[in-house]
């Protein structure tokens, strides 16, 4: 039974609170879900001003995440066995296994597992733009930058060509450095003077490209195959008509005939688990996977 203390407006109720302890308990809740959502909505959640954003708007008309959701598809292949049979496909479909390591694109099923796994891709490209931080923070750089105004010739959205190349090992060396001499924008890597700089929506896509040439070389060095020279495949990429820089990929759809291996689907789309649906990323338009 509820009893009235000596003050009328602090009843009290048999589970032990009170009308001021609902009171204190229903204002922090509001405060909770309501307030510190709203505040970060109406406070922090506004335009990104960091340089590279800045940048991205500038040169690609794109916002950060809409860049990372271009990048993130390039992050989602992993190398896996051609195939793995189960229990089930063993016993009762005759499933043999194939050890034969192959790039293949991850899918993700609807819901919090596959936003969870989303963040762990995105985790995993973060090195991009730390490292052309770092490329800009370079001392050879340090009077030719000047992040606080990105409308300068030599600004935040462009780092040295030089500076770069080691963050770009595949595709800045080797048989790449001769065969792409002459192909915007790796043209720009190879160059040691002023006017040899990279954009960072520019750098930004050659990492992504990179990052596939490391996993299709270490797919052949564990099959104990040959390396594949890509040189031609990477020429017809950035040098097609349809090509997107902000989006590394040829926006021509899935069925242009352009892009023969086409990963993703229409499926796909609706369930939300392929983030790149029409557009054909490196590893499509050389059709390795």
């Amino acid at each position: 039974m509820k009893h009235r203390d000596w003050c009328e407006l602090n009843t009290r109720y048999p589970n032990g609170c009170t009308n001021r302890g609902y009171l204190v308990s229903t204002v922090i809740a509001a405060l909770l879900c309501v307030g510190v959502p709203l505040f970060h909505y109406l406070f922090l959640s506004g335009t990104d001003d960091s340089a590279l954003a800045v940048c991205l708007a500038r040169d690609a008309g794109m916002t950060q995440d809409a860049h990372d959701a271009a990048l993130a598809l390039y992050f989602r292949y992993e190398i896996v066995p051609q195939m793995t049979c189960t229990i089930e496909t063993e016993i009762l479909r005759g499933c043999v296994a194939n050890d034969t390591s192959v790039v293949s694109f991850r899918r993700y099923p609807p819901g919090p597992l596959r936003s969870k796994r989303s963040r762990d891709v995105h985790a995993s490209f973060e090195h991009v733009q730390r490292n052309y931080l770092d490329a800009l923070d370079d001392v050879s750089n340090a009077n030719a930058i000047n992040r606080t105004n990105v409308d300068d010739e030599h600004s935040a959205c462009d780092a040295s060509g030089a500076s770069l190349r080691p963050y770009l090992p595949r595709v800045s060396g080797g048989i790449y450095s001769q065969a792409l001499a002459l192909i915007p924008p790796l043209d720009s890597l190879y160059g040691d003077g002023p006017n040899d700089r990279v954009r960072y929506v520019d750098y930004a896509c050659l990492a992504a490209v990179d990052h596939s040439l490391a996993m299709l070389d270490d797919v052949a060095d564990s099959n104990n195959v040959a390396r594949v020279d890509l040189s031609g495949e990477l020429a017809r990429f950035f040098g097609h008509e349809d090509f997107d820089a902000g989006r590394c990929a040829l926006i021509v759809g899935g069925e242009s005939g352009e892009c023969p291996g086409e990963k993703d689907t229409d499926m796909g789309m609706q369930k939300g688990s392929d983030l790149g649906y029409g557009e054909c990323d490196f590893i499509e338009f050389a059709n390795v996977a």
